[in-house]
């Protein structure tokens, strides 16, 4: 979320707000919901929805099934998880809500990914995917480096694992103007 959505948004905010600070805290989107609610933070980009927070939709996220330009199922646009059943797989570890969806559409279809890392990190699942060590899934919102790897939407009988980026607060919060702008 950081390098796709934060990174140019932060240069405008700065310019628009040069004397508020904004302090970036970098979690899994299905933990940001209890910090929000204790009050750790004042607003959270998260892809769960939760009715505790008012929230505004930013974007559709989709999960991405990410491989190695060599890899059998390069020419695929999009892929069944189903299909992913043989496959060594790179995820990101509990906690991302890109996660939560894969499983479920694991789960609706019968299969057990077989996980070869279980990783913090998008881009090192993009990485150990582009070496061939495995198919990394990772959400829409990771920029994918296509020059060495390529990345399929993942399916599960026609639709799509994912849901809606939004950018979430607690209005039982004090929220201040700039930050509701």
């Amino acid at each position: 979320m950081i390098e796709s959505s934060l990174a140019g948004f932060l240069d405008r905010f700065r310019e628009r707000y040069p004397g508020v600070e904004v302090q970036l805290v970098e979690e899994g989107g299905t933990n940001l919901p209890g910090r929000l609610e204790r009050g750790h933070i004042l607003l959270a980009l998260m892809a769960a929805d939760d009715e505790r927070f008012d929230y505004r939709l930013l974007h559709l996220v989709l999960g991405l099934a990410v491989m190695s330009k060599t890899h059998k199922l390069v020419r695929r646009h999009t892929l069944d998880v189903a299909e992913l059943a043989d496959e060594p797989l790179v995820l990101l570890r509990g906690g991302f809500a890109s996660r939560d969806w894969f499983e479920s559409a694991c789960s609706a279809a019968h299969i057990w990914p077989r996980a070869v890392l279980e990783s913090a990190a998008p881009q090192t699942a993009i990485a150990l995917a582009g070496s061939g060590y495995g198919i990394a899934m990772v959400p829409s919102t990771v920029q994918i480096p296509h020059e060495y790897v390529h990345a399929a939407a993942l399916m599960r009988r026609g639709a799509v694992p994912g849901g809606w980026l939004r950018v979430a607060w607690d209005s039982q919060r004090f929220l201040a103007s700039y930050a509701q702008r």
